[in-house]
């Protein structure tokens, strides 16, 4: 007895050391994720907790070397979070799966994809200050892939999705023409790979789906159960706009809605325009609202012009990135 246990303990230790270095191999065909949002909860769960002052030097882009410096323990404690959240593929489906509660559906996954983007960021740019152009394209393509499956739909995704492209345009611009020909050919083929972004005619008609199936109970039900449930969503609400939205009777009400959702129909319709058609008309459209005698639209409608602007602006950065990196020389 006295042999067998260590004997134990070492085959323990073995198999453990084992199951720690298959850890780090790719994931065999018979258990790959088909899910990329599992995935990446898995890296959610090993994400640091951040220091205030980590929290507030980490979205600092560009501050230099003495960023990276002070940084640096964060980028080692985020190292097996990025680890397990760089084995999400382009080719995975993500779903991640929200309770849908209308307007109170909760996002956990936003803030927690947030982070994980910008430590991605963090390491590429530190790659890029050591000279390791291949690990800031991977760095970066899993950033880039990250941006793209936040979003399912919902606008709000879609604008947190945005600005973490956008920040991957901050590093991927300046150090595209320093790329050697393999490396360009790396992140030509990375890039390509990618998802297709949402677009944001699919984002309104998400708000429109969600909003509908949530208020249309409300409109044609019991006015005072309506409007308790309207003020759980809402917080504190002008009474003078409850009635506006739940004044006459159930036929009034639901005209009402269908013409709050025909709102949608017109800013997604006004989205496919070509581009500055479609700025004008959006901001023609917001700017209607408040005068609307629609007390639905006055109230529910998002503030979409600027979004959309800022869709537009991405979407065109994107394409000038893509024609770059068809382009350009290689730089060594």
């Amino acid at each position: 007895m006295r042999r067998f246990f260590p004997a134990v303990l070492v085959a323990l230790a073995i198999t453990s050391g084992l199951r720690l270095l298959q850890a780090e191999q790719p994931f065999a065909p018979d258990n790959r994720p088909t899910n990329a949002a599992l995935v990446y909860w898995t890296a959610f769960a090993m994400l640091p907790e951040l220091s205030d002052e980590e929290s507030d030097l980490l979205p600092n882009w560009g501050t230099g070397e003495m960023r990276l410096k002070e940084l640096a323990s964060l980028r080692s404690q985020s190292r097996t979070s990025l680890q397990l959240a760089g084995h999400a593929e382009p080719t995975m489906d993500c779903q991640w799966q929200l309770i849908d509660s209308g307007p109170a559906t909760l996002l956990p996954h936003i803030s927690k994809a947030r982070l994980l983007g910008m430590l991605f960021l963090l390491q590429a740019e530190a790659d890029v200050a050591a000279g390791k152009n291949k690990a800031a394209i991977e760095h970066l393509a899993s950033a880039w892939l990250l941006a793209r499956n936040i979003d399912e739909g919902a606008l709000i995704q879609l604008l947190v999705g945005h600005a973490l492209e956008a920040q991957v345009l901050n590093i991927a611009e300046p150090l595209l023409p320093t790329l050697n020909a393999q490396e360009r050919a790396q992140f030509k083929a990375a890039f390509e790979a990618l998802p297709a972004p949402v677009e944001y005619a699919t984002a309104i008609g998400y708000e429109q789906r969600m909003f509908g199936e949530w208020l249309r109970p409300l409109l044609t039900g019991e006015p005072q159960e309506a409007v308790a449930r309207f003020k759980e969503i809402s917080g504190q609400v002008d009474p003078l706009m409850l009635l506006g939205i739940f004044a006459g009777s159930k036929e009034v009400r639901l005209q009402r809605f269908n013409d709050f959702i025909g709102e949608y129909d017109k800013v997604a319709k006004a989205s496919q325009l070509p581009p500055e058609e479609a700025k004008a008309e959006m901001k023609r459209l917001e700017e209607a609202l408040p005068k609307s005698k629609n007390a639905l639209a006055r109230v529910m409608m998002p503030a979409f012009a600027r979004s959309f602007t800022n869709h537009l602006e991405l979407q065109a950065r994107i394409a000038r990135f893509k024609k770059a990196l068809q382009d350009a020389p290689a730089g060594k």
